[in-house]
């Protein structure tokens, strides 16, 4: 005889229940409804009989959200336990209450909630402390975006693929979370070595359009930022002359703040050469902003890569002015912050890079893309969503992995721009399943299912995540990223020759571009998928190119890299002992040397006199003598960490 059992009952406190071999004496409490302390009982239309005698609510298997709410509703405000015996609950809309503490059980995988396949079952509001255990949930699951401190242990997620089957997952909470191995890389890039300020937005800009003002309460570097108001529905510009370095093959970036981002349509980087200044612009180079990150809550990083048009001969070693234009969005007026812009050389990807990525996980990267890419000598990065994976797709991943290539983070269930999820959920959830799978070095790399410029996405990512991919066109010049990389998707209407052209336009402005492609097939492509042939010439043509191909891991070696070289091109004027050359780096160079490429004339040496000057990072090289005819040289300076 087992031990006996004391149930607590809404009669007596204390009857007791006698149990022999697992078999209860049902007619001696039948009439008894337990009503355990905070505890609600809720039966499904199909749950055992046995069990609906003791339940306080009994679904009818229509709108059971309804009987789930009235449970829930009679919790104290204290929080309590709603526990749902076996069986199906078809709920016609989301529950929820304001209340902390609450915690919702079931009989295992025989306990289901299912809703519409998409939509959330149930909201945990901005609530704390719940907990979901021992059941299971259509592909909706849980809407978690705004709760707090809720926790998830022996729970079934039907996936979005059938043949996979539930995603089963225990012991998650909104603590554990695989922080990213080696960190977020905004602060890291803005600080390295090779970026440099440019010019500061404090004072002596001249306004063109619109209205400019100077503010000490809003600014991002420095003492205080330009506030620049456009018209209503026109542009607003200011500009500033002054003596700048050679800014051949260099990009730009600039921390902007905007009240109302709704507002603005485009920003514009105008450099003027050659005498220009004022109201006399003859050489210029215009660049369009390429890339947006967020910096933090406030301040965004906008970049410019290249030069998108010109007019006349810019010679941009001879820089004379700088202006800046934004434009509203039409029949709105916007107003922006600018802070310090920075300037750096584009010689992490000297020539250009391609990454190729492998988007969402299908058979044919294994059958058509890996070998395409084995016969190049190509690595490429994989964005997989954890629900799809099988045991054999683990296993064809794990050989990507140990033949040099990326297994990156693309979420649990790939549905992640819905707000009916929660990115924390799904991102780091996702991140430490790759880690138990063996995939540490991609799991610090996400892959957006779009949704960046969502802003809880975008917190997530950027305390969780090294590296984040979005699905935004676009193209990078290292070491700025931030820690967002954009990418072009290929399509099935996406021509060879399109391709072509990103690759040559990488090639020429020395950027990294990102190539995105799903499936493949030999025939009759969908609109997501690339044919075989045409995927095998990209790759040819990239390799005939003599262009390098990246993964995200070699993108974050590149930027972390701490040994550079740049190397500059110098004249001696013929009547002068002394000149000024810019050495490239934003701190004094571990080493110069210098290379005479023409003749010295009548100076006999020439020497590296002050390694930095301290203004603007310039360095001074001497002669002996005056060298009557001038001296071209190169100047090559090589940072590396003592």
């Amino acid at each position: 005889m087992v031990d006996d059992v004391y149930i607590s009952t809404n009669t007596e406190s204390g009857i007791r229940m006698d149990a022999i071999h697992g078999r209860s004496m049902q007619s001696d409490f039948l009439d008894c409804k337990i009503t355990r302390t905070a505890t609600v009982v809720v039966a499904a239309s199909n749950s055992r009989s046995e069990g609906t005698y003791q339940a306080n609510y009994t679904c009818n298997g229509t709108d059971d959200n309804v009987q789930f709410q009235q449970a829930l509703d009679a919790l104290p405000s204290t929080g309590g336990e709603i526990h749902l015996l076996d069986g199906t609950y078809n709920f016609g809309a989301m529950p929820s209450r304001a209340i902390d503490a609450v915690t919702v059980s079931g009989c295992g995988n025989n306990t289901y909630i299912t809703r519409d396949g998409n939509s959330p079952v149930l909201s945990l509001g901005s609530q704390k402390n719940w907990l979901i255990k021992d059941l299971r949930t259509d592909f909706g699951f849980v809407e978690t975006i705004d709760a707090i401190k809720y926790a998830f242990s022996n729970v079934w997620i039907d996936s979005q693929f059938p043949e996979v089957g539930p995603v089963f997952i225990d012991n998650y909470s909104s603590d554990h979370s695989g922080k990213a191995s080696c960190g977020n890389l905004m602060n890291e890039t803005l600080n390295h070595p090779l970026v440099q300020p440019l010019e500061n937005f404090e004072s002596d800009w001249t306004v063109m359009l619109g209205s400019l003002t100077y503010s000490s309460a809003i600014k991002y570097i420095g003492s205080r930022s330009a506030m620049l108001t456009s018209p209503v529905g026109s542009s607003a510009q200011i500009s500033k002359s002054s003596t700048y370095p050679d800014l051949t093959n260099c990009a730009f970036a600039l921390p902007v703040y905007v009240p109302d981002y709704t507002k603005l349509s485009a920003m514009t980087l105008i450099v003027g050469t050659s005498g220009d200044g004022g109201d006399t612009w003859v050489n210029y180079a215009t660049f369009y902003t390429q890339s947006i990150v967020q910096i933090n809550e406030y301040w965004w990083l906008v970049t410019f890569d290249h030069i998108t048009s010109s007019v006349g001969t810019p010679d941009m070693s001879n820089v004379t002015a700088l202006r800046i234009s934004i434009a509203p969005v039409s029949g709105q007026a916007v107003t922006i912050y600018l802070s310090q812009m920075f300037f750096w050389k584009k010689i992490l990807t000297s020539g250009g890079a391609i990454g190729i990525t492998g988007d969402d996980w299908y058979p044919s990267w294994m059958t058509i893309m890996k070998p395409i890419l084995d016969e190049h000598n190509f690595k490429g990065s994989f964005a997989v969503p954890i629900s799809k994976l099988t045991s054999s797709d683990i296993a064809n991943l794990h050989t990507l992995q140990d033949q040099g290539h990326d297994i990156g983070n693309h979420t649990v269930f790939h549905h992640t721009t819905a707000r009916s999820r929660s990115p924390e959920f799904e991102y780091l959830f996702a991140q430490g399943c790759l880690r138990e799978l063996g995939f540490e070095r991609g799991s610090r790399f996400a892959h957006l299912h779009g949704g960046y410029h969502d802003k809880q996405i975008v917190d997530i990512v950027n305390k969780h995540i090294t590296l984040t991919r979005s699905s935004i066109s676009g193209h990078h010049a290292l070491p700025v990223i931030g820690n967002l990389l954009y990418a072009r998707t290929v399509e099935n209407t996406t021509s060879v020759d399109t391709i072509k052209g990103w690759i040559n336009d990488a090639k020429t402005y020395n950027y990294l571009l990102l190539l995105m492609f799903h499936d493949f097939t030999s025939s009759a492509p969908t609109q997501y998928q690339c044919l075989d042939t045409n995927f095998e010439q990209v790759c040819a043509y990239i390799a005939d190119q003599g262009i390098e191909v990246l993964t995200y891991s070699q993108i974050i070696d590149r930027i972390k890299q701490r040994h550079f070289t740049i190397t500059t091109s110098a004249t001696l004027p013929s009547n002068q002992t002394t000149v000024y050359v810019r050495h490239g780096f934003h701190t004094t160079p571990t080493s110069m040397t210098i290379t005479p490429i023409s003749s010295l004339g009548n100076a006999k040496n020439l020497w590296i006199s002050t390694k930095n000057t301290g203004q603007g990072n310039r360095c001074i090289v001497s002669s002996d003598v005056a060298p009557g005819a001038d001296v071209q040289f190169e100047l090559t300076a090589i940072w590396a960490p003592m």
